[in-house]
């Protein structure tokens, strides 16, 4: 029992079964500092259990990453990022794992908790209990379908069909979207912490694998990777609205005949990205600003 607030956090079930059989039962008050502190001895309690499923376990380290990140939320940028960092570490080495996997399940406690925002918290019971047999990465991909059309997801987890037929690519309507080149996707590479989880764009798709632009963090220069199919997660373009924007004004500056070899260079580079420099964007203007009035 939360000690400050008279507040159970624990024992639900035996509480219940000791007051209808009027059994004898002894609590325990624990003092918490806040919220975030009871919800991290919840998640801490229920991770010593054995029973847990392995998406269960992922969904409670993500779940616990993503408090400790909050409590990190006001500071500077770059002191986040090395507070984010130090979280993820310290949760790999008491849980044995890298610091990628805790990581990565953070986007799949993420992904749940959005799916369950629009379905209910039965969607989260049934993926973490394993009863609707979902991949972690189709969780991903249903995640992002519950932002822009949340009625099908919801259909999904209502739908009656045999368990082995279960997946989110043969829901009507269709939850996977097709590849294509210039699309975006994000990369599912566990054995890569530098690509893994990074979105790219799609350069060109082939009948088993596709090959994606991703820009090298050290380097800063754009690079082709080849993927197969099954690693990568088709990202609608329009929930990225400042890159919509973007791809508008490259547009409009291909419509214009009289541009000349190096700014189609230019375009073509940035066509390949989903973030950009200042000085790329800078380009950009520069270019639409000797066109302005053709």
């Amino acid at each position: 029992m939360w000690k400050e607030h008279f507040i159970l956090v624990d024992g639900y079930q035996r509480y219940a079964i000791c007051s209808s059989y009027q059994i004898p039962y002894r609590v325990v008050e624990l003092p918490f500092g806040d919220r975030s502190e009871v919800k991290a001895w919840i998640i801490a309690n229920q991770l010593s259990k054995r029973n847990l499923t392995p998406e269960a376990i992922s969904y409670l380290r993500g779940t616990w990453y993503e408090l400790n990140k909050r409590s990190h939320g006001g500071a500077r940028f770059s002191s986040a990022q090395n507070e984010h960092l130090k979280t993820s570490e310290e949760l790999a080495k008491r849980f044995k794992t890298s610091s990628a996997t805790i990581r990565r399940d953070a986007k799949f406690a993420y992904s749940v908790d959005t799916i369950a925002q629009v379905a209910g918290d039965l969607a989260r019971t049934a993926i973490l209990t394993r009863s609707k047999r979902l991949s972690k990465k189709e969780v991903i991909s249903l995640a992002h379908t519950a932002q822009r059309n949340p009625q099908a997801v919801r259909d999904f987890f209502k739908s009656g069909q045999p368990e082995q037929n279960l997946s989110p690519f043969c829901v009507k309507p269709a939850l996977h979207i097709q590849l294509k080149s210039g699309g975006l996707v994000e990369v599912s590479a566990p054995e890569d912490d530098k690509i893994d989880g990074r979105t790219g764009r799609v350069h060109k798709v082939g009948e088993k694998t596709a090959e994606v632009w991703l820009r090298d963090i050290q380097t800063m220069t754009m690079q082709l990777h080849t993927f197969k199919h099954s690693s990568l997660i088709s990202i609608p373009t329009d929930e990225r609205p400042a890159l919509v924007e973007i791809n508008a004004r490259i547009n409009r500056l291909y419509d214009l005949a009289e541009l000349d070899p190096f700014e189609r260079d230019i375009l073509s580079l940035l066509e390949r990205q989903v973030s950009y420099t200042p000085t790329e964007l800078e380009y950009l203007k520069l270019i639409e600003e000797k066109y302005s009035h053709s």
